[in-house]
């Protein structure tokens, strides 16, 4: 089994640490990262700290908002698509509401690669276009196969919004 992981920034790895370690332990899964580097220095740190192993795929830096966020995007997702063409991924998994987070979940559906969400369900009720974070929340939902939420209420949260109660464990 291969799980590939989507971060871009450290607190994403912080998040992820945990669960790359108990799906390895659990299942001797093959780990590949994929790593937008929106945080380049600091996610090489937090890998090492984590002892997060496995094979990375680098995808775009993205240290300062880029000019043109079509050419990242699109330059992500030639490179994670070479990545899984690499290293075909059984399970994509995203971490919290970062456009990292989004484009992972995009590609993977698109590959049909189930997706599983770390930090689901979390809400604050607010669309704005100058906090995207919960359009992205809302949209990775609507992708994800798994939902991992941190606590009950957040896994309330997707029940409510219709998410079978199957799909949703509180870790």
């Amino acid at each position: 089994m291969v799980i590939t992981f989507v971060l871009g920034t450290r607190s994403e790895i912080t998040k992820a640490a945990a669960v790359a370690c108990a799906l390895h332990e659990t299942t001797n899964a093959q780990t590949v990262l994929f790593l937008i580097g929106q945080q380049h220095a600091l996610t090489r740190q937090a890998l090492e700290a984590f002892s997060m192993d496995g094979v990375v795929c680098d995808g775009p830096s993205l240290v300062t908002p880029p000019d043109d966020w079509q050419d990242w995007r699109s330059t992500a997702q030639v490179r994670m698509t070479e990545c899984l063409r690499q290293f075909p991924a059984d399970l994509v998994v995203v971490v919290g509401d970062t456009s990292s987070a989004l484009l992972g979940a995009e590609i993977a559906r698109a590959h049909e690669i189930p997706v599983c969400h770390l930090e689901a369900g979390v809400r604050h009720e607010q669309l704005s276009p100058h906090e995207p974070e919960e359009l992205i929340r809302r949209s990775i939902t609507s992708l994800a196969t798994f939902h991992f939420a941190p606590t009950w209420a957040e896994a309330e949260n997707l029940l409510n919004e219709g998410v079978s109660k199957e799909s949703i464990a509180v870790i």
